[in-house]
């Protein structure tokens, strides 16, 4: 049987409080702000989360059945856009490049979460390294690419240790 984190991706259970993964797609940006139980969930990795005792933990067999089943790969697409829209940003696709670029809503957006030492800093880790291990890593370095050029440009705000931790080198 599928453990909890694969039938919450298919739509088949919830998450630990109950909630389905359309019902988080849905969510405002406020409620994705202040919620911080549920990321764990869109973007799982193999580490414990120290915010999260609830958090389901990706296993070797999880990893498998989303690198065999392409509806699991394309819900994980579908988290990351709704995570890319509550940022301000936006996946584009251009003579087969995938890029993440500043989305229409990008200084409101930014005023939410371009600040130092910003909890969402983590989020968008956690993003990066489940897309990795769930085998979407031209999203994860699209993401890369777009967090460097946002640090690049915010350096007051996203210090060398966070871009570390995004570009895989912490």
């Amino acid at each position: 049987m599928p453990s909890p984190l694969v039938r919450f991706y298919r739509h088949q259970g919830p998450d630990h409080l109950g909630r389905m993964l359309a019902e988080i797609w849905h969510w405002s940006h406020d409620a994705l702000e202040v919620h911080h139980d549920y990321i764990q969930w869109l973007f799982p990795l193999r580490t414990p989360s120290s915010a999260n005792r609830h958090a389901p933990l990706l296993t070797d067999d999880d990893i498998g059945h989303w690198l065999d089943d392409p509806m699991l790969r394309m819900n994980l697409r579908r988290s990351f856009e709704v995570m890319l829209q509550f940022y301000g940003l936006r996946l584009t696709h251009a003579e087969g490049t995938l890029n993440v670029v500043l989305a229409s809503n990008a200084a409101e957006r930014q005023l939410h979460w371009l600040t130092p030492r910003n909890h969402n800093y983590l989020r968008l880790t956690r993003i990066i390294r489940s897309l990795e291990l769930l085998g979407a890593p031209e999203l994860a370095a699209a993401l890369r690419q777009a967090l460097k050029r946002l640090a690049a440009t915010h350096h007051a705000a996203i210090d060398d240790e966070t871009v570390g931790f995004w570009t895989g080198e912490r």
